[in-house]
């Protein structure tokens, strides 16, 4: 997508266009970096938080089903938590 110019308006807010936020993957109530760099900012998803999305199934009041802690089982989860680094 190419450069696109979006107006701030009095709160300091910026829409981020529809065409930007269906490449990203952006959502109502996700996050966003904001970064500053010497030619300005750079808006960007920050990296998955685990522990940000595990407070929200913990607050939902969800269970995350039984845990099976086995070898393979913690095998799988650690190359899973590698990947996502």
């Amino acid at each position: 997508m190419s450069e696109l110019t979006m107006t701030v308006g009095p709160k300091g807010q910026v829409v981020i266009p529809k065409g930007l936020r269906d490449e990203y993957g952006i959502s109502p109530g996700d996050d966003v970096l904001f970064d500053g760099v010497e030619e300005g900012v750079i808006i960007r998803k920050p990296i998955r938080n685990v522990a940000k999305e595990m407070r929200k199934i913990a607050l939902s009041g969800k269970g995350m089903g039984k845990i099976d802690l086995d070898e393979e089982y913690s095998k799988r989860m650690l190359a899973r938590w590698e990947a996502n680094k």
